[in-house]
């Protein structure tokens, strides 16, 4: 066996560490169910995320454009489609981080389920959607734990080579 086969094993496996490190977190999309509204608005639902565990939820709001056509029986008719404005974006106490009235971004939200709920108003009607993006929080008691595990590993590289 050569004297550089210890030394081969012990980059394999801080080669795998770090690529366990730089990994992206699994991340979820979600697209909300349409939303009506007219006039003004207060704490509408728009959309629900249920999350698993500590999570960013990051995404954005968007109004329909154009018409929309509704049959009731053989009655017709096209309603056209207002923007709106939206005033606050809300997630069950947690602070916006994005400044913009049609994003938001809410970060370290903890495992549950959580309502998106908007206020704001509109001329007409008008459809809202969201779309979001789940992505977990590394914990840090699992990257302590790996770069100990690092520590450990070159401890024994060492003393076996003395």
């Amino acid at each position: 066996m050569s004297s550089f086969m210890p030394f081969k094993s012990a980059l394999a496996a801080v080669a795998a560490a770090m690529a366990g490190l730089s990994t992206p977190a699994l991340a979820v999309t979600d697209l909300s169910d349409p939303l009506w509204v007219s006039g003004t608005f207060v704490d509408r639902v728009l959309d629900t995320f249920v999350v698993g565990s500590t999570s960013n939820i990051v995404g954005g709001i968007s109004w329909a454009q154009g018409s929309a056509a509704f049959a009731f029986g053989s009655l017709v008719f096209n309603q056209v489609l207002e923007d709106g404005q939206v005033s606050a974006v809300g997630l069950g106490g947690y602070q916006d981080q994005d400044a913009s009235l049609l994003g938001f971004r809410f970060e370290q939200v903890a495992a549950g389920t959580y309502h998106l709920v908007v206020s704001g108003s509109t001329d007409g009607v008008s459809v809202m959607r969201s779309a979001a993006e789940i992505s977990s929080v590394p914990e840090p008691e699992s990257t302590a734990m790996l770069l100990a595990g690092l520590g450990v590993l070159g401890f024994v590289m060492r003393r076996r080579l003395e």
